[in-house]
């Protein structure tokens, strides 16, 4: 990644972002929903395979598609139930709607890593902009649905170490005011 000065993204007041309540009332409501695509992904891959020889390969590759669908396509275009009752949405550091790309970023965070969700609690309650981990490295952010952009800035790279790692993250520069 170069560091572009013309590429502009936006901030949001500290209030706007989703803290950590949200975030936690979001994880059980979508897991919730998750678990139950998971029992469907389990009836679909009996009723495939009544005799149960490729049950296993069915139900996994059934519930990560379903999975998918979930918590990438839909979450992105009309958000999920966690987001609907929390009254939150996802935005990219421009403020728009993120990538398919993006998305896929976040969910595939949560399959390498399943621990992941309670490092990002944690992660998010040290952050001026309440992001995860994940979502600083895809440069999403959770917001309360109708609020507006504080300001603006230019995006610049930032590097962050993390349990040895170093990453070189997007983030958006605050005006000093």
């Amino acid at each position: 990644m170069n560091q572009d000065s013309s590429v502009n993204g936006v901030y949001y007041h500290k209030k706007d972002y989703a803290g950590l309540v949200r975030r936690v009332v979001i994880a059980l409501i979508d897991m919730t929903v998750v678990l139950f695509i998971l029992m469907l992904a389990a009836s679909m891959s009996f009723m495939i395979d009544p005799e149960e020889k490729k049950f296993d390969q069915i139900l996994f590759y059934s519930a990560l598609i379903l999975s998918y669908l979930y918590l990438v396509l839909l979450k992105r275009s009309l958000g999920t139930p966690g987001y609907w009752l929390t009254g939150v949405r996802i935005v990219d550091l421009s403020g728009n709607r993120p990538s398919v790309i993006r998305m896929t970023g976040r969910f595939l965070w949560l399959i390498v890593s399943p621990l992941s969700l309670g490092f990002d609690l944690v992660w998010l309650t040290s952050e001026e902009t309440r992001q995860t981990l994940r979502d600083k490295i895809v440069g999403t952010y959770v917001i309360k649905k109708k609020v507006l952009p504080a300001g603006s800035g230019r995006q610049t790279i930032k590097v962050l170490s993390v349990m040895g790692l170093y990453l070189r993250l997007r983030e958006v520069e605050r005006s000093k005011g």
